[in-house]
């Protein structure tokens, strides 16, 4: 792997109770554009050339599937509110890919980030901009805060300009997913001092697998992928946290997350 910056891995301090529903018999989240399926193990393949948004906006139709709280990794991942962004300071920018039902980027705009949510269901992208309204209703956001929900079909439309923050979680999709070239794209929209920071399933327990055909590619693989330039100066950092889950017979099992981090440097 050709690199020049520097990697890091540990473990996580604390396992992630994230927003996905942790009963394996329930459907979990497609977060993240694309997003995945869990179900039983060896479950066959599914049509990889149904269409993208009509696939999401079906599964969005079908109602709430989370807490909707913030995926606890990337709080983990972002521990502080941005140094600007509060009082009068201008507000450093993030972009959260696959933005599902909008709970990381709300976050994100609570803290102080100028934050944009991107997810190719209009459905879902039309669920966000309600849970934004309502927030600001109840003063859960403070007057003050930035977010934004735009559609875009991440395969054929990346949004332009540069951000201090991308993120994308748990990133895999059971319907096309140009997962490299877009993540490639997510690298190059970071700004000079920026992060992209990806949540990412490793492996699962028996009775909770993907889809047999959904490839979960590991850190190592991922920042293969993105073909860092050799002359690039960054720095990467990998941490892993485990999650306990429940099969539909009770049984339990652990499955595996890894946290990728990598700084523009």
């Amino acid at each position: 792997m050709r690199h020049s910056g520097a990697v890091t891995e540990h473990d996580a301090e604390t396992t992630h109770p994230d927003r996905e529903n942790t009963h394996a018999q329930e459907t979990s989240h497609a977060h993240h554009e694309q997003g995945h399926q869990h179900g039983a193990g060896g479950r066959p393949p599914v049509d990889r050339d149904a269409d993208v948004a009509d696939t999401w906006n079906e599964f969005y139709r079908a109602g709430p599937r989370w807490s909707g709280k913030v995926n606890a990794l990337l709080a983990h991942a972002l521990p502080d509110a941005p140094s600007t962004g509060l009082g009068d300071g201008p507000r450093p920018r993030a972009l959260d890919l696959g933005c599902g039902l909008g709970a990381d980027a709300l976050w994100l705009a609570h803290r102080g980030w100028d934050a944009t949510g991107v997810d190719v269901s209009q459905v879902a992208v039309d669920g966000c901009r309600a849970l934004a309204e309502e927030a600001f209703r109840t003063g859960e956001l403070p007057a003050g805060a930035s977010v934004h929900f735009e559609q875009h079909d991440l395969n054929e439309d990346f949004p332009t300009g540069t951000y201090d923050l991308v993120t994308a979680s748990f990133f895999h999709s059971m319907v096309r997913l140009d997962r490299e070239q877009i993540l490639r794209r997510a690298w190059a929209a970071v700004a000079p001092g920026g992060r992209l920071v990806l949540l990412s399933h490793a492996t699962f327990p028996p009775f909770a697998g993907p889809p047999s055909d959904v490839v979960l590619p590991t850190a190592a693989q991922t920042l293969e992928a993105l073909e860092l330039p050799a002359d690039a100066t960054w720095i990467a950092t990998v941490e892993y946290a485990d999650q306990q889950l429940e099969g539909p017979d009770g049984e339990t099992g652990t499955r595996s997350d890894h946290l990728l981090v990598i700084t523009r440097r």
